[in-house]
């Protein structure tokens, strides 16, 4: 069936922007011995010289053709799936140009030039938006389009390859929320009669998709503060029953299509007697680790570094220098402030934790201003 002029308009929108009235009818015209929409890109290369056309433009017409194609795959698209997987309707086109998306998105606008130099375009058809989508492929995502095609376990990749296994997760979840990805529906949800989203961006409290294990695996610490509201004395979990819990908690994730983070607490987690094998274990699972404890030394750091990177290291300090070690211990407030310049120097995050009470309440601003660029 050949296309129609009003067809050519909707399916190449970009492309008519970009030409004259009288371009845009040459080119239809000549449609009449191509009635294929597909063959467009064909008659714009054929035509550039004579109606000098923009040099790109035969490769907007092909990105323009495979948004079209996407949605006319949107039936295959499933509405719901039980494990994650590529989106059916991907492609991926190789290039000549690239900032051909900004075109897309700046249809007519013509300050925005694209450079010759090859670019790699993902396109599909988003189910969320109900609409077909273009993104260029950064390493990023393509790292997180193999994982699931392949079926990679996270954990093991991220140690296998070095690299931060919670910035692998959230690849997968940025892909995911463009729909690159399918995913799973999690089975959490709150209470809606308790719970009200005031506002869409509310809803995503409603159903999480990650859920956090806070972890006391120890009483032993290396201070005494006096507000602790711990200080009873039990004898530390075995390894094999801390392995227990990770096989629970990857049993909750699967029947609950989450993912987990672990954090380890105390006490002081470090002084858990099988820290560093723990820590592997819950790594090799696929659950990126946090740590809330003490200042450690550089070297103690490095031994944990040659794992995994931890996800974020969290200190606590009461208030300001003299208030805040009367509460913990005379010195502990100059240990902190060496320690977050040499987690920064570590590529660690970090993060300063504070329980409010009457007599700490005037020092929070002043400690955030004392505190501000470290962490």
């Amino acid at each position: 069936m050949q296309p129609t002029e009003k067809d050519l308009e909707n399916i190449f929108p970009a492309c008519k922007s970009l030409v004259s009235r009288q371009t845009w009818s040459a080119l239809v015209s000549r449609m009449d011995m191509n009635p294929d929409p597909e063959k467009f890109p064909t008659v714009i290369s054929s035509l550039s010289h004579e109606l000098e056309l923009p040099e790109y433009l035969n490769e907007l017409a092909d990105l323009e053709i495979a948004l079209y194609s996407c949605l006319q795959l949107q039936d295959q698209v499933p509405s719901s799936v039980h494990k994650k997987m590529i989106n059916p309707s991907l492609k991926m086109l190789e290039l000549h140009w690239k900032g051909l998306d900004k075109v897309l998105d700046g249809a007519g606008d013509q300050k925005i030039h694209p450079a010759s130099q090859p670019e790699l375009m993902l396109v599909w058809f988003d189910p969320d938006s109900g609409r077909s989508r273009a993104q260029p492929a950064d390493q990023r995502t393509l790292t997180a389009l193999k994982i699931v095609n392949e079926d990679q376990p996270m954990g093991s990749t991220a140690l296998e390859y070095k690299v931060n296994l919670a910035e692998l997760h959230r690849a997968v979840d940025q892909s995911a929320a463009r729909g690159l990805i399918l995913a799973p529906r999690t089975r959490l949800g709150r209470d809606p009669e308790i719970f009200q989203p005031h506002d869409k961006s509310f809803e995503r409290f409603m159903h999480p998709r990650v859920f956090t294990l806070q972890w006391h695996i120890t009483q032993a610490c290396d201070l005494n503060c006096k507000h602790c509201y711990d200080r009873s004395s039990r004898s530390p979990l075995s390894l094999e029953s801390a392995y227990y819990v990770l096989d629970e908690l990857e049993k909750f994730c699967i029947r609950n299509n989450v993912r987990a983070k672990v954090t380890f607490t105390g006490g002081n987690p470090l002084l858990y007697p099988h820290f560093d094998q723990l820590y592997l274990e819950a790594v090799r699972r696929g659950f990126p680790v946090n740590i809330l404890g003490n200042p450690a030394s550089r070297q103690r750091l490095e031994q944990l570094l040659a794992i995994q990177t931890p996800s974020m290291y969290q200190v606590s300090l009461e208030g300001l220098r003299q208030h805040n070690d009367f509460v913990r211990q005379p010195g502990y407030f100059d240990r902190v402030m060496e320690f977050l310049p040499l987690l920064r120097e570590l590529g660690i995050s970090s993060q300063v934790m504070l329980t409010l009470t009457r007599d700490n309440m005037d020092q929070v601003l002043p400690l955030g201003e004392h505190l501000r660029d470290m962490t």
